[in-house]
């Protein structure tokens, strides 16, 4: 809302992202909805066009035509302005990435493999993009945390071989890899790090991959656990970032009743947090990212609830368009042992939390989207904005 309290624009938000099926398609344009409140007793207009007003609340309609629309709302000597954008890319598509990945880099290397595909990991991801066309994004940590020594360690990524280059390369049109973290732990790394911190650790992941990978890697479009300043939004940005996703998931805490706020969110405000929960995309004008609403985590969807949560997706006229997935790469392995909930602190409740069906779980889901005309692309070149 801008400086006059008396009236706010509510939905859209600003800097909100419209796909074309996320609104009524005209010849000149998308038709949405826009609504909000006022508490002055003038009339209120929408780009010169008087509204519906029931109370304190009004609707309108705006048409979006081009990649950016400015919507005003006037009343009285009260406005409120923001810009909404237009996806120009009206094909239907998901993304899939995978959080926490470097277990697998150190199995290739421990046991010597001749081809990258050699690995179970690889080699049933490959199965899936042969099968289905699906594109994936391995955001990769520095390090194997100290806590899997003996399990899945020591190792670091400056011993990972460039013997692999060129097959990551030929294989970089439907894999890459991004940086995520330094290491699995410390939960929330960035959330309250200084800018040079992340610096130091995207410019190390970076270094390596595009040593051993070349042009396999590609910039990342999820941090470890999302948290960070909001400075370091404009930094990733001049590092080549394009997106963000976050779980943007309502939490209940020590709030008052009726309250609401969120998690893994960037640190992002609550009025922005709750609208990427309810749509798919914002752009955050000063920085040029555009962030995005996580629609499904296969690690945490039982395979009979994966049809169920992706209709509910694409059948929403605000969410449907594009689909977002992700996944973490330590629960396909058996031997991976995790603390009871992440959410919890220091704890000696350790527990074996392989997922066996991990790769069935994406199947489904990969499935489903193909079959319902969505096609597979990275997130970071999703949105052209």
């Amino acid at each position: 809302m801008t400086e006059y309290t008396q009236l706010e624009i509510e939905d859209p938000i600003n800097g909100a992202v419209f796909h074309s099926l996320n609104g009524k398609r005209l010849e000149g344009g998308l038709l949405i909805d826009v609504s909000g409140k006022v508490l002055t007793s003038y009339e209120v207009y929408v780009n010169g066009v008087r509204t519906e007003r029931k109370g304190n609340n009004f609707t309108s309609t705006v048409v979006l035509k081009g990649k950016q629309t400015e919507i005003t709302a006037i009343s009285g000597q009260s406005r409120d302005i923001i810009r909404v954008l237009l996806d120009p890319n009206e094909e239907l598509r998901y993304s899939l990435s995978f959080d926490d990945n470097i277990f697998f880099l150190w199995d290739i290397l421990s046991r010597g493999y001749d081809s990258l595909f050699d690995n179970f990991y690889l080699r049933e991801l490959k199965e899936l993009h042969d099968k289905y066309g699906a594109k994936f994004t391995l955001n990769i940590f520095y390090k194997v945390d100290e806590r899997y020594k003996g399990t899945f360690g020591p190792f670091s990524l400056n011993q990972f071989p460039d013997k692999f280059r060129d097959e990551w390369e030929k294989n970089s049109s439907w894999l890459r890899l991004a940086f995520h973290a330094f290491s699995e732990f410390p939960n929330r790394p960035y959330r309250n790090a200084p800018l040079d911190k992340i610096t130091q650790d995207f410019d190390l992941v970076t270094k390596e991959i595009l040593r051993f990978a070349g042009s396999a890697y590609i910039p990342t479009s999820i941090t470890h656990w999302t948290f960070m300043p909001h400075e370091t939004f404009s930094l990733l940005r001049k590092k080549g970032v394009r997106t963000l996703c976050g779980y943007f998931t309502p939490k209940k805490g020590d709030l008052a009743p009726g309250e609401l706020s969120y998690s893994t969110n960037y640190d992002l405000n609550d009025k922005i947090s709750r609208y990427l929960h309810e749509h798919k995309a914002v752009k955050d004008f000063d920085s040029g990212i555009v962030f995005c609403c996580l629609d499904l985590l296969f690690n945490a969807t039982p395979i009979r609830d994966i049809p169920s949560k992706l209709d509910f997706v694409m059948s929403n006229p605000k969410k449907r368009g594009v689909l977002v997935f992700s996944t973490h790469e330590q629960y396909f392995w058996p031997q991976y042992k995790a603390p009871e909930s992440w959410f919890d602190g220091p704890t000696d409740k350790i527990h074996f939390r392989h997922v066996p069906y991990h790769f069935q779980r994406l199947e489904t889901g990969i499935k489903i989207a193909t079959e319902g005309g969505y096609k597979s692309v990275f997130l970071h070149e999703c949105y052209d904005l």
